[in-house]
């Protein structure tokens, strides 16, 4: 989020803004896409405030805050090269953090079932195809008598 900067007053209180430049940032992309750490540090730290802020507010500050904006950067630079259009990079980096949002949530919904069915589940013999457990889930085997992954 490099660009020009404007700066507001009201009162006594001074802020500045500094305006995204998408040109700017397509140049930062591509030099990142190339494996130029000088780049990817320059997006993390231009970006990093926005991420901590769409993160946080979703996820009410829950203590995993800071896991899911690390995963998030880490899938964001790691996949620079499937960003077909680098003037887009924000909005791909919203995706991305939304994504990963998502994908907590659903991981803490389902732990708790996943939990009780480790300890408590009838898993199947290899002459039967489904499993079951108290908690609600079920499934079915993969290839006559393996285990489930619930089964840990």
């Amino acid at each position: 989020m490099t660009g020009k900067a404007r700066h507001f007053e009201h009162g006594e209180r001074k802020w500045s803004v500094v305006e995204a430049s998408g040109e700017r940032d397509a140049a930062l992309v591509e030099a990142a896409r190339q494996g130029a750490l000088w780049a990817q540090d320059e997006l993390v730290a231009a970006y990093l405030p926005l991420v901590y802020n769409i993160v946080g507010r979703a996820l009410n500050g829950d203590a995993d805050v800071d896991d899911v904006v690390q995963e998030t950067m880490l899938r964001a630079l790691g996949g620079l090269g499937s960003l077909r259009d680098p003037e887009h990079f924000r909005s791909w980096l919203v995706a991305i953090t939304m994504n990963r949002i998502r994908s907590h949530w659903h991981t803490r919904q389902a732990a708790p079932a996943v939990a009780a069915c480790r300890t408590s589940a009838t898993w199947p013999t290899p002459a039967q195809t489904s499993w079951t457990c108290p908690a609600g889930a079920s499934g079915t085997a993969a290839g006559g008598g393996r285990s489930h992954p619930l089964a840990g």
